[in-house]
């Protein structure tokens, strides 16, 4: 059946890049959703129902971390047995360092801001920009084994998606 070793590009039969087709592992899970969905087992063994269980959540969550950038950016990095620990690395770069927090008293500025809504779209499309230069750094550093500054990358993007997802927070609060 399924081998619950194999990387996640192999189960959907994809090259190990950043740049993926979307609309390709889609279809691909979708197959792979098919031959191991926990309903075509129901007349099985326990022992293979269970085995199609663990079959159907190595596919969903392959699917969820390769359709997702930083989540596969993530991935690509760990397949090239390097550990991230970002929770834990600190950032020595000074100017990320002071634009995130001049990014931080934007977002309190725009939420008490007359004109939120419009404050808060500016820091969203702000902080789209600037992830996708995020994303083409971290693709170059990868493509070129340099893997510390891919990593980096990686730490200053998921710094600035934490971000988005508070602005979001903030444009659903003034809604």
């Amino acid at each position: 059946m399924l081998d619950l070793t194999q990387n996640y590009f192999s189960l959907f039969n994809l090259e190990p890049v950043f740049e993926v087709d979307l609309d390709l592992l889609a279809q691909r899970y979708r197959d792979a959703q098919y031959q191991v969905h926990p309903d075509k087992f129901a007349g099985k063994s326990d022992q293979e129902q269970r085995l199609a269980v663990q079959y159907a959540a190595f596919v969903n969550e392959a699917f969820q971390c390769l359709k997702q950038p930083l989540e596969r950016a993530k991935y690509l990095l760990r397949l090239s047995g390097i550990e991230l620990n970002l929770e834990s690395q600190s950032h020595t770069d000074a100017t990320f360092l002071m634009e995130q927090i001049e990014l931080r008293e934007a977002l309190e500025a725009a939420s008490i801001s007359k004109n939120s809504e419009l404050a808060l779209q500016e820091l969203a499309k702000i902080l789209s920009t600037k992830i996708a230069a995020l994303q083409q750094e971290f693709q170059r550093n990868f493509g070129a084994r340099q893997y510390q500054l891919a990593k980096s990358s990686i730490a200053k993007w998921q710094f600035l998606v934490k971000l988005q997802h508070d602005v979001a927070k903030a444009e659903d609060n003034i809604l």
